[in-house]
């Protein structure tokens, strides 16, 4: 792997909290859910569970590999059948830099930002390091708008960019509430 890359994965990373990703008792229920019902489970009823969650519908690369597994581990699966169900979870993946293609196979390749040009691309621009704000509006204008949405069909993300810009409200809105921290009497300046 490129070291260039290697050194902004941590930046990378911080740009999105765990409060950006599906809570961890939405991700049982659904984990849950495929187990249960995948012979019944349509790659489009599946993408319409990811929206009932709206702005927390999205996931992590670590939960789409999750998700992913429970859907390999049925003695039903067909990859050559079952194919669909990579595109809806994985265009929900917003850390699309920590997808592998060990543990999202096509998801990697269609959705998957893991070469080293794809990763800093998104740490910077020509005029440096991107904040973490900047980073999840990098992720917004390449992913979650109305023309840039791939596998329409596949995936089902009509909905994703009113979902992505209510999570950008809800996480720069949780970050804006934070007040800065206070200078300590007697330090820099006093």
């Amino acid at each position: 792997f490129d070291a260039q890359a290697e050194a902004v994965m941590p930046q990378l990373d911080a740009a999105f909290g765990p409060d950006a990703f599906m809570p961890a008792a939405a991700l049982r229920n659904m984990k849950s859910a495929i187990n249960r019902n995948f012979g019944s489970l349509s790659p489009q009823r599946l993408a319409a569970t990811f929206d009932e969650l709206e702005d927390r519908g999205f996931v992590s690369a670590a939960q789409a590999a999750d998700l992913l597994a429970v859907i390999e581990s049925h003695a039903s699966f067909d990859h050559g059948a079952h194919w669909r169900y990579y595109h809806v979870i994985c265009h929900r993946i917003l850390d699309r830099w920590n997808t592998s293609d060990e543990l999202h196979g096509i998801g990697d390749c269609y959705h998957g930002w893991s070469s080293p040009d794809d990763i800093l691309r998104a740490s910077r621009t020509a005029m440096g390091a991107r904040t973490a704000g900047d980073i999840r509006r990098y992720v917004q204008e390449q992913l979650f708008v109305p023309g840039k949405l791939r596998f329409k069909g596949d995936s089902y993300p009509e909905q994703l960019p009113g979902f992505y810009a209510a999570l950008l409200r809800r996480i720069d809105g949780a970050q804006a509430a934070v007040p800065p921290p206070t200078q300590a009497a007697g330090g820099c300046g006093q």
